[in-house]
């Protein structure tokens, strides 16, 4: 027998997160998969999960249709905003490098079972979905594009309010997004058949 033997290694087991998917409500267990085909619905007690804007995305909109627009419209900091936790800038910064995204609503065209359309869709996990100034440009943006396009606009809100970060720039955007939705029903009546978009099965 060998004076040293090398000790044997630990089998690495992932953590459960990685591998189930978790019930917020019940606790109940299920593969990820089972959890994402049932679009983020427990099976058990029927508790609706959040989805991601990408996963609404691809739940409402026909595949292959949907082409993002105004990504490049972000935040501001123009008042250099600092809380007790840290600066505004770097808080979002580090938003954007975890989720991908690069504000609090994805906006692109699209297409719903055939029918052309504007589609927005906010994410709560950024900023808790909260209304700054780039978010309210990109809506304002897509009520123009509707109107030029003759395109229905399809907005899903998932919003934590106004981002306080933005101040008085962020409550702003409350009534630039109002202005922009009221031009579009004045001088935009989506076409008859875009008026039944079929809405049935979204949770």
């Amino acid at each position: 027998m060998s004076w040293f033997e090398p000790k044997a290694e630990k089998a690495k087991i992932p953590p459960a997160k990685a591998l189930w998917a978790i019930c917020p409500k019940c606790g109940s267990h299920f593969e990820k998969a089972v959890w994402k085909k049932n679009n983020a619905i427990c099976p058990k007690c029927n508790y609706h999960g959040r989805l991601s804007a990408r996963e609404r995305i691809a739940q409402v909109a026909d595949a292959g249709t949907f082409s993002e627009v105004f990504r490049a419209v972000s935040y501001s900091d123009h008042l250099s905003f600092h809380d007790a936790t840290g600066p505004y800038k770097a808080k979002v910064e580090a938003t954007i490098a975890k989720s991908g995204e690069t504000e609090s609503i994805v906006m692109g065209t699209a297409k719903i079972d055939g029918h052309p359309v504007m589609l927005g869709v906010m994410d709560f996990a950024f900023m808790g979905g909260s209304l700054g100034t780039g978010t309210g440009e990109r809506i304002a943006r897509a009520c123009e594009q509707a109107i030029a396009e003759n395109r229905p606009l399809v907005l899903f809100s998932a919003s934590g309010g106004a981002r306080m970060h933005e101040g008085i720039l962020s409550l702003m955007q409350m009534a630039k997004t109002s202005a922009a939705i009221a031009k579009l029903h004045r001088e935009h009546d989506p076409p008859e058949a875009s008026r039944r978009l079929p809405v049935g099965g979204i949770p």
